[in-house]
């Protein structure tokens, strides 16, 4: 049997957080009510090392192995735009999706994130695997705000051009999402959507937001899938995902990084004398990562000494720069000396503070397969939001397989004719065109073939 299937759609901008919490909270929701489950990424830039696939794979206990569960690569793509074969690339995409889809009761079609022709791709192959469509749009705010000990702290909410976040950001997913109807309502043979999701909402106007956002969804005859709160632990990176990002080196605390990673909301850069970096993070607030030099080692004793007194801030973690050029081994042997005082990791990196400052303000957070808190959390979430009653039509089979479309009647015709390997005569073997076609027909191993003609110019 055929399985029920949704694409996830929307494009996210680059410093939000990417598909990954819509799609495990929505396998989460569709797992414990299927036999088998399957994820599927039409396009994707390394099947073998592709972080999505890890994780829905660990996550749901898929058997599947990585070379069948993508449609083509990301230099596959580029390929196919820059030679105009986009079509041949989205055919292959097609059947190699149709094979998979079989043998499941339920497949997630994995979102795109490619830079450039992401939005074409998307369009393109929605409407080609038509399958019905989750429509996905997150809170456009900034994830982390680094500070200037020498200046006045900004809000770590800002907008995507760094200036405060104003205070109706729904306003702008409204009428994107009403772009979107636009555009998919004018397209040839667009699949039904199947729902909306909007992530990273602000906990104290979630009502407010989703009042006003049920009755513009409603006007546009789009239902609404899962409206889903700001979560801390989704939001921001944590000290896990900042070591694997600068892959420092885990200086003290391996411990603290897999057993509770706290969040990094604020970076700081730590070049006051100790006690005014103290009273500065005090104004910045929790959740902080000091960056500063491994010859600051004061920092790092002024720190760990605060972080004892009732009412400070919470510090996730220190990251020392320039380790190679200043040595390991005094390092360590202060941290070691420390020993259990310690209550945050500390990591090291070679390059120096500017660096690493300029990286982690641009840093998304991402669920990998070892994110146990992140994956939970997100399920835990769309167990609270998401409409069931949109859930249960996908695996009752209502709206599931619309009209049949001219990509997928292709690759039915294709998928015949390999099982029913026919030898075909083609005369006027000697005319260009004839030829071209017999070769593409052998090429896709489609069936037997004798071109008649002279053979020197069939040749």
């Amino acid at each position: 049997p055929v399985s029920s299937a949704v694409f996830i759609s929307g494009l996210m901008r680059a410093r939000d957080m990417d598909h990954a919490m819509t799609e495990v909270g929505i396998m989460q929701e569709m797992a414990p009510q299927c036999k088998k489950v399957g994820y599927f990424r039409v396009l994707s830039t390394d099947p073998q090392a592709d972080r999505k696939i890890k994780l829905m794979k660990a996550r749901f206990g898929i058997e599947s192995t990585p070379d069948v569960m993508y449609g083509a690569t990301a230099a596959e793509a580029a390929e196919a735009m820059a030679t105009d074969t986009d079509e041949v690339l989205v055919q292959k995409i097609l059947q190699r999706f149709e094979e998979y889809r079989r043998g499941y009761d339920f497949v997630l079609v994995g979102g795109i994130s490619l830079e450039g022709r992401a939005r074409y791709w998307d369009e393109r192959l929605s409407t080609a695997l038509n399958v019905p469509v989750v429509s996905t749009w997150h809170y456009p705010l900034a994830l982390v705000k680094s500070s200037d000990p020498k200046a006045k702290h900004a809000p770590h909410y800002t907008s995507l051009d760094d200036q405060p976040a104003h205070a109706c950001a729904e306003d702008q997913i409204l009428m994107e999402i009403m772009e979107y109807k636009s555009a998919h309502s004018q397209r040839p043979g667009a699949p039904k959507v199947a729902g909306v999701v909007v992530t990273g909402i602000e906990p104290e106007r979630y009502k407010e937001v989703c009042g006003k956002m049920i009755q513009q969804l409603n006007s546009l005859q789009f239902p609404v899938l899962a409206l889903v709160p700001q979560s801390d632990i989704l939001e921001y990176p944590n000290m896990q995902e900042v070591q694997r990002h600068l892959r420092a080196k885990v200086l003290f605390g391996h411990e603290l990084l897999q057993r509770n990673p706290h969040p990094m909301k604020h970076t700081v850069v730590a070049t006051l004398s100790a006690a005014n970096l103290v009273m500065h993070c005090q104004d910045v607030g929790n959740d902080i990562v000091l960056i500063t030099h491994a010859t600051r080692m004061d920092i790092v004793l002024s720190i760990v000494t605060a972080s004892k007194a009732k009412n400070t801030v919470t510090i996730s973690g220190i990251i020392l720069t320039g380790i190679k050029e200043y040595g390991d081994e005094p390092t360590m042997q202060i941290l070691q000396g420390l020993g259990r005082e310690m209550p945050f990791p500390v990591l090291g990196v070679e390059f120096d503070t500017y660096s690493v400052a300029s990286r982690l303000h641009d840093m998304v957070p991402k669920i990998m397969n070892t994110s146990v808190a992140k994956m939970e959390e997100a399920e835990h979430l769309f167990d609270k939001y998401i409409n069931k009653d949109i859930t249960d039509q996908w695996l009752n089979g209502r709206d599931v397989r619309p009209d049949m479309t001219k990509e997928l009647f292709q690759v039915e015709i294709v998928k015949r004719a390999r099982e029913k390997r026919r030898h075909i005569v083609l005369p006027e073997g000697d005319d260009p065109r004839v030829v071209q076609a017999a070769g593409e027909l052998k090429s896709r191993g489609l069936c037997d073939l004798t071109l008649l003609g002279q053979p020197d110019l069939v040749e």
